[in-house]
């Protein structure tokens, strides 16, 4: 989620003029040429079947195979050398922050006796399954949505090897963000794609899959009707580009998952003018078993405008792992949610208003009420200072 991004239309005042991703397409959904019914989608996919053309270019990607398996490479060296270096970066953060996340989370489960399988619901994710994933490996389904589009994946298979090495070098470069920060700056991420080097959301989705140790299954598109529901459609390149929705099935160790990305907008204004992608929230995060995760959100849940996903959150979710930018404190404190603190909080950085600083928050960390001790590890726009905070909030009612 974007730091510049949302400040920008934050002060100029074009809230209003929100980019309405999630249109239901009534022309694709209407069109029995290009509709594929959900039975008919599954009908011939086992349930431990690896789709070979997604998984080759997943692993080739994420830097799991050195070189394409699909072709004679003439320059092996460039090839090895890019999947060492993406290698390296990856070991670097999974050892200072990816398993640290996983264990953090362990324990805060174990020692409540909660389930560490519920259903996780990842609000204003952009690209970055990886997180998602390590926070909460065991999840049964996962739901992630952003303003940024589905994208697609590159047909390696027609590319060049110069053109095949320029694109994991690019793809490479439009994850610096997630190595360094970890989170996406959206500005950044929008001028790579808006250059067409990665073509949305999709391929960063599918490499944190494939670096969380997940195979590819299946891989749909879809769209949302006016009652909320997918409406999957053939695998044409006109319906990827109308696309705003993946359905991901991803296999480990003999068990499979679901992982579904929405491109939408979530304003309340954007919900009146088409309300298809709200009913596909109300729907699809189930109720009561629901763990929803929010970091680096640049706040927007903390303005009315968004009051109406915030609601979601907040109605559906049995757990919550937010930072600061996520639910405001006020709304969770003396409610019916126990809270637990951890880390540092400190006033927003200089991206965004200091009106957003919290008191009631702030006073609870200098008074230590609800607090539980330091992070072991750096998640969030303080990254720079380390002086970071987690807040984890569990339903008692």
């Amino acid at each position: 989620m974007s730091i510049k991004q949302f400040s920008s239309f934050l002060f100029a005042g074009i809230f209003s003029v929100f980019i309405i991703s999630c249109q239901n397409d009534n022309k694709a959904a209407t069109d029995k040429k290009n509709e594929v019914t959900e039975n008919d989608s599954t009908k011939n996919v086992s349930k431990d079947t690896i789709h070979s053309k997604y998984n080759e270019i997943a692993r080739l990607i994420a830097g799991l195979d050195s070189l394409p398996k699909f072709k004679e490479v003439k320059n092996r060296k460039a090839f090895v050398a890019l999947y060492d270096s993406v290698n390296q970066k990856f070991k670097k953060i999974e050892e200072s922050r990816l398993s640290k996340i996983t264990k953090w989370v362990a324990d805060i489960l174990t020692k409540e006796k909660l389930p560490d399988n519920n259903f996780c619901f990842y609000p204003f994710a952009g690209g970055d399954f990886l997180h998602a994933n390590f926070l909460y490996p065991n999840a049964s389904e996962y739901l992630m949505f952003a303003l940024e589009p589905v994208g697609s994946l590159p047909d390696f298979h027609n590319y060049k090897e110069e053109e095949i090495l320029a694109y994991l070098s690019n793809l490479d470069n439009v994850l610096r963000n997630i190595y360094s920060n970890s989170y996406f700056i959206t500005k950044n991420m929008n001028e790579d794609i808006g250059r067409r080097k990665v073509d949305g959301m999709l391929p960063l989705i599918v490499w944190g899959a494939a670096k969380s140790g997940y195979d590819i299954s299946s891989l749909r598109y879809f769209n949302v009707d006016s009652l909320g529901e997918m409406v999957f459609v053939a695998d044409t390149s006109k319906n990827i580009r109308k696309a705003k929705g993946v359905y991901i099935e991803i296999l480990k160790n003999g068990q499979k998952k679901t992982l579904r990305y929405l491109s939408c907008d979530v304003a309340n204004d954007a919900f009146a003018k088409n309300v298809s992608a709200k009913k596909f929230l109300e729907k699809n995060v189930p109720q009561g078993k629901t763990t929803s995760f929010i970091k680096s959100a640049s706040y927007l849940l903390h303005y009315d405008l968004f009051s109406e996903v915030r609601n979601i959150v907040l109605g559906k979710s049995t757990i919550i792992f937010q930072d600061d930018t996520g639910i405001p404190y006020r709304l969770i404190k003396n409610t019916d949610w126990k809270i637990k603190l951890f880390g540092e909080y400190k006033v927003p950085i200089k991206d965004f208003s200091s009106n957003l600083f919290q008191k009631d928050l702030d006073a609870d960390y200098v008074k230590k009420v609800n607090y539980e001790g330091a992070l072991p590890f750096s998640l969030g726009y303080h990254w720079k200072t380390g002086s970071q905070n987690q807040m984890v909030f569990f339903k008692t009612k």
